[in-house]
């Protein structure tokens, strides 16, 4: 019997993914769709899929992968409300029936006064068919668009003008209420966000204005790169960072001079400690920033937020807390 019911992975911050026709691929690589920051997931680990008969899990590697506890080698149905695990992460899959029809949404609209919906589980915009919404004449997978922690934040993988500021593909930006983006000649407008949206209104935004900050970071130097730990509230999370990007943290968390933690500092200064031979190059920060916001989001955490940039550039910050507690080892 064809199971025709819709499916979707549910991670621990409280957002859900699709499983469409391609199906999902969970791992540590930064090309799959769900990422896993952790030293013992493989860059591909496990496929997730829903075949005629329902969803399932196809290990993609011999590292560990689990099902409600059980160790698993090869394709293994899933039922709805199943623990699927692996080093790192756990997630729940379940019918997109349970999803409950007041999910958080953004809403942004399009020149044609059409209204585009932002889930929490995110989506993709462009002109391939396999894209969540199909824009013709756009590239594949133009923009796509992240809700954490209740913000929202895009990625662009064409070039963009936020508000009038030039954004570079490859980019992870912060979106607030108001904002405009110049993406593909069309003009997209950020209304806001709310519990539900109907074809003519949008909610307020029910979220704070300004999201909870970490109170306590530590960054511990590993060879080739490191490990972050940061914690919001009562959650910790541990990113792990190539090289450079280590290197990048480590010149926010310890500025030199008066600077302390979480002031902006200059890219001439970031610049001079991480490429010492040359003059800094602001394209090249700026890459280094969105690839650090990339992991941080991949983690769970608001990447395009803790990792702050000055209007106009010239300067970046690691957002924190009163008096948190900063740690470099």
């Amino acid at each position: 019997m064809s199971d025709r019911r819709g499916w979707r992975v549910h991670l621990p911050d409280g957002s859900s993914r699709r499983i469409d026709r391609r199906g999902l691929v969970v791992g540590r690589g930064f090309d799959a769709d769900i990422v896993v920051p952790h030293a013992r997931a493989s860059r591909q680990h496990v496929l997730i899929r829903v075949a005629p008969t329902g969803p399932q899990a196809v290990p993609l590697t011999p590292a560990p992968t689990w099902v409600d506890g059980e160790p698993i080698t090869t394709t293994t149905m899933l039922v709805d409300g199943c623990r699927l695990a692996m080093p790192g992460l756990e997630l729940r899959v379940r019918t997109s029936s349970d999803d409950p029809t007041t999910a958080p949404v953004w809403v942004l609209e399009r020149e044609s006064g059409a209204l585009l919906g932002v889930p929490e589980s995110g989506i993709s915009v462009g002109g391939d068919p396999t894209d969540d919404v199909v824009v013709d004449g756009w590239p594949a997978a133009a923009l796509r668009l992240y809700i954490v922690g209740g913000r929202l934040s895009v990625a662009n993988a064409v070039e963009v003008e936020i508000d009038g500021r030039h954004v570079e593909p490859d980019g992870l930006e912060p979106l607030e209420r108001g904002a405009r983006l110049e993406v593909c000649g069309e003009s997209l407008h950020v209304l806001g966000g709310g519990t539900r949206v109907s074809e003519r209104t949008t909610a307020e935004p029910s979220i704070s204005a300004h999201p909870t900050l970490p109170h306590r970071v530590r960054l511990s130097f590993r060879p080739r790169g490191g490990e972050l730990e940061v914690v919001v509230g009562s959650r910790q999370y541990r990113v792990e960072l190539p090289e450079r990007r280590c290197e990048l943290v480590a010149c926010l968390l310890r500025p030199q001079g008066r600077l302390k933690a979480g002031q902006m500092v200059r890219d001439e200064e970031i610049g001079g400690r991480l490429w010492p031979q040359r003059a800094v190059v602001r394209t090249d920060l700026n890459v280094l920033v969105h690839r650090l916001r990339r992991d941080l989001t991949a983690a769970g955490l608001d990447g395009a937020r803790l990792i702050e940039r000055a209007r106009g550039g010239h300067a970046t910050r690691f957002c924190l807390a009163p008096e948190a507690v900063v740690r470099l080892d």
